[in-house]
């Protein structure tokens, strides 16, 4: 059991699962070992098997608010939408101080559509837990997705107070201010140094690029894209947007009679649409672009 909590707080799940399932086979009602192998299936991806663990040790430790917290999470990664609802609506009200149980619930309804619920639940978290900037932050991300720009912002902000170096809350704020048109600059800041975080790179690149094209600077958008582009080439959303900057440069010089600048820039536009065939399988020219990616947009 010691080796496989240690690799499950390492990380390292193929050797947790090892060890938790030697675990069971000495003891089958090793209801620590069961939760074990819950978890390390479900951070393996495969919530069919974390569901028949759960279901095992449920038989031991059928009230346990962790092991139900984990059963609602498996069931929205299995589709299980409906089940997830109320076996997290039932979670809230056996344990109504469980801020994790919340954000579960509110991940749920959010899939399912029904964002006002999953807000009423997030909010729910965010005043249980005030100094945890994970739970702030998923109420920010919550007010976005239900078309609540405004307050999103307020609520990132206060997430980010709690936690400066949040990259994950830098980006999400640099998209919500970009997707609204304000403090652009401040916005592009955010989404440069979110970019520092691998995990955050490719949306923040872009975030950042498109940024500088709503502040005016279409040109430089385009070069950090076309440059992102070389590195990354399979991003159907920095391919939308360098098409869509190079045809405003198109347009632009058109507008200054410059003819030849032009068809030089829509030979440029048609040549990246190629590419982005090529490297993500796009069938079509690709639409025009409508604003940033980021949650809820």
């Amino acid at each position: 059991m010691d080796l496989g909590d240690v690799s499950y707080e390492l990380r390292a799940y193929n050797d947790a699962y090892s060890a938790y399932r030697r675990a069971v086979n000495l003891d089958p009602d090793n209801l620590a070992a069961c939760m074990g192998m819950a978890r390390t299936s479900a951070m393996l991806h495969d919530p069919g098997e974390a569901l028949s663990w759960i279901r095992r040790a449920e038989r031991l430790a059928p009230d346990d608010p962790e092991l139900t917290d984990l059963k609602g999470r498996m069931l929205l990664l299995a589709g299980r939408l409906d089940e997830a609802v109320a076996v997290l609506e039932r979670a809230t009200r056996a344990s109504p101080q469980r801020v994790a149980s919340y954000l579960n619930l509110a991940s749920v309804y959010a899939t399912l559509g029904r964002h006002d619920e999953a807000v009423q639940r997030a909010q729910t978290a965010a005043m249980l837990a005030p100094r945890d900037p994970v739970a702030q932050l998923a109420l920010a991300m919550h007010l976005d997705r239900a078309g609540r720009g405004e307050a999103a912002e307020k609520q990132y902000r206060r997430a980010l107070k709690l936690d400066p170096a949040d990259t994950v809350a830098m980006l999400a704020l640099a998209q919500n201010l970009v997707a609204r048109k304000r403090r652009l600059a401040e916005a592009r800041q955010l989404a440069l140094a979110a970019a520092k975080s691998e995990a955050q790179r490719a949306e923040a690149a872009v975030t950042a690029a498109w940024a500088s094209h709503l502040q005016g600077d279409t040109e430089t958008a385009a070069n950090e894209l076309g440059a992102f582009l070389q590195r990354s080439p399979h991003h159907p959303d920095a391919w939308r947007k360098l098409v869509a900057l190079i045809r405003v440069l198109r347009d632009r010089a058109r507008a200054r009679g410059d003819d030849s600048l032009a068809k030089v820039l829509e030979e440029k536009a048609q040549a990246a649409e190629r590419d982005s065939q090529q490297f993500i399988g796009v069938a079509e020219p690709l639409p025009p672009v409508l604003g940033p990616s980021g949650p809820g947009r």
